[in-house]
């Protein structure tokens, strides 16, 4: 494969313009909220493509994928197929996160807020631990430690960390009650 253009390959423009014109009912909701720089001012394009893979949103100043799952990606294939496309997308630098159709309905605050929480990324991850951190010891087996449980603050942090197979972004009920941060309403 030509990888030295691998956004928006001109072979794939038919099939761009064909899903565009047909979003799915739950591509069309969160397309709704995100489209326009609403989200927090960041610009997302649909059915964008890296590869030979369309993506249902993709935001460029991110470097960040947003897939929405719906029955067809259940099956075990279709599942070794998201995982081939995740590991083929991470190798382009793309984070990509997945969440299933029913929750764009569900909980529309919760995807947009994971969405939010994954913008600097990468800046985070390529940021170095200080002196201080770095000389710490890790918290071994059998150490009573700081336990966390589910609260607003885990809504806020970067779940699905390389948007593998198994790994889809599911809400718990306090996450999901916790107010939005900013615009980007679905």
């Amino acid at each position: 494969m030509d990888n030295s253009r691998p956004h928006n390959r001109s072979y794939l423009k038919p099939i761009r313009s064909k899903l565009r014109k047909r979003l799915t009912p739950a591509e069309a909701t969160l397309w709704g909220a995100i489209k326009n720089s609403r989200l927090e001012g960041r610009k997302f394009r649909r059915q964008h493509s890296v590869g030979n893979y369309v993506l249902d949103f993709y935001c460029p100043a991110e470097f960040l994928a947003v897939e929405l799952d719906g029955e067809v990606h259940k099956s075990e294939a279709a599942g070794l197929r998201d995982l081939k496309r995740s590991r083929y997308l991470a190798g382009m630098g793309i984070k990509v996160l997945r969440f299933e159709n029913f929750l764009v309905f569900d909980e529309p605050e919760f995807v947009l807020g994971v969405i939010r929480s994954y913008f600097g990324w990468r800046e985070r991850e390529s940021t170095t631990p200080s002196a201080e951190a770095a000389s710490t010891p890790p918290n071994q087996g059998g150490e009573l430690g700081e336990t966390t449980t589910p609260s607003a603050e885990a809504a806020s942090a970067p779940p699905n960390q390389g948007g593998e197979l198994g790994e889809t972004t599911t809400p718990s009920a306090e996450a999901a009650s916790t107010p939005p941060n900013q615009g980007g309403e679905l």
